[in-house]
C-alpha cells in the first residue's frame, strides 16, 4: 500500500485523492524534467510538492 493510500482515509490527505494518479503525475514529471531542461534540479521534488500541496490536502 502507498502512504497515500494510508493517509488518504486517515483524513491527513483529501479523502477522494486516487493515489496511482498522483504518483504517475510524480513520475512523469519527474522523466520530463531532464527531456526539458537537460537535468533534473536538486529543488526538484520541493517544487513539486509545494504545487501539489494544495490539490492533496484537499484544501484547493
Amino acid at each position: 500500500m502507498l502512504p497515500i493510500e494510508e493517509d488518504s482515509p486517515a483524513g491527513r490527505l483529501r479523502p477522494d485523492l486516487d493515489a496511482e494518479g498522483v504518483v504517475s503525475l510524480m513520475v512523469g514529471a519527474y522523466l520530463g524534467e531532464p527531456l526539458r531542461h537537460g537535468r533534473v534540479e536538486a529543488d526538484w521534488l520541493d517544487r513539486c510538492m509545494k504545487m501539489l500541496r494544495l490539490v492533496l490536502d484537499g484544501r484547493a
